[in-house]
């Protein structure tokens, strides 16, 4: 089972959508999104708790085309403070520039 989150958190971080990469693995559509978004199961004996896997399998994007989670926090906080989208998008130039040793 752990093997087919593990393809299912990599098939979603690739850009497929839920419903593809449950017919490619062979999983129950309603399983996928458990295991994106996690929930709660009230049974008779009380509320079992299901977290999310995704984020236990999912590494740094293997494409450029996503933005990573800091990338996100660099524009949310612009934008509370009231920076314009070009500022944003040089400051985000620039600390792509940092990080590749530019």
């Amino acid at each position: 089972m752990v093997d087919k989150q593990q393809s299912f958190a990599k098939l979603l971080q690739r850009g497929m959508s839920i419903s593809e990469a449950c017919r490619r693995l062979g999983i129950d559509r309603k399983t996928g999104h458990w295991w994106k978004n996690g929930g709660a199961v009230v049974t008779s004996t009380g509320t079992r708790i299901i977290e999310p896997v995704i984020g236990r399998y999912q590494g740094k994007p293997e494409s450029d085309r996503y933005l990573s989670e800091a990338e996100r926090v660099v524009i949310a906080d612009g934008h509370r403070a009231g920076k314009s989208a070009r500022s944003i998008a040089m400051e985000l130039g620039a600390r792509s520039r940092r990080s590749l040793g530019s």
